[in-house]
């Protein structure tokens, strides 16, 4: 077993100061396009798929070891480390507790059991292995992320409507002729 003692409020760092609990995912909105997601593993920290020394930090100026890149990572650099959440925040945006697939079968000392297993493991795939991905395997079983679902699925609406607005133009300009 481990210590879930902490003295001092992670609540500082969460959307409404709330305290999350040990196995809650929690996700860092980084812009408007994606987050970064970690599994609260108690005492302040939380563990996640991130990186760092990839050189993106220093064109951002973002002045933390977790970088603004989807999980912080590009290519295939990135690994499963623990980090105080402090360290996670990126430009004072609070993290929000987010277990958007509902409750787990899991305990919460399960949920970071299984999370701190994996601490080491190096890989990332922004469609197949990202951080998010990394947070429902370790809190549901399953790896999903819906930032991963949602963008493909703009995508395929876009290119929809670009195929529909050329096939209109190509009906409407042999009308012309």
């Amino acid at each position: 077993m481990f210590s879930t003692a902490y003295h001092g409020s992670v609540a500082q760092y969460i959307e409404g100061g709330k305290e999350p609990e040990l196995g809650d995912m929690l996700e860092f909105k980084r812009s408007c396009l994606y987050s970064h997601w970690a599994i609260y593993a108690g005492n302040g920290k939380v563990i996640h798929r991130t990186g760092d020394g990839d050189g993106i930090s220093n064109i951002s100026g973002a002045g933390s070891r977790v970088v603004a890149t989807p999980c912080g990572q590009l290519l295939n650099k990135a690994k499963v480390q623990m980090d105080h959440i402090r360290n996670v925040i990126v430009q004072g945006v609070k993290a929000k507790i987010n277990n958007y697939m509902g409750k787990s079968k899991w305990s919460g000392y399960e949920i970071v059991r299984r999370a701190r297993e994996k601490i080491g493991e190096i890989g990332y795939n922004v469609i197949y292995k990202n951080c998010e991905h990394f947070c429902t395997e370790m809190r549901y079983g399953e790896d999903h992320s819906k930032q991963v679902q949602d963008t493909a699925a703009g995508v395929a609406i876009a290119g929809a409507s670009i195929l529909g607005g050329i096939a209109l133009a190509k009906v409407l300009g042999n009308k012309d002729k």
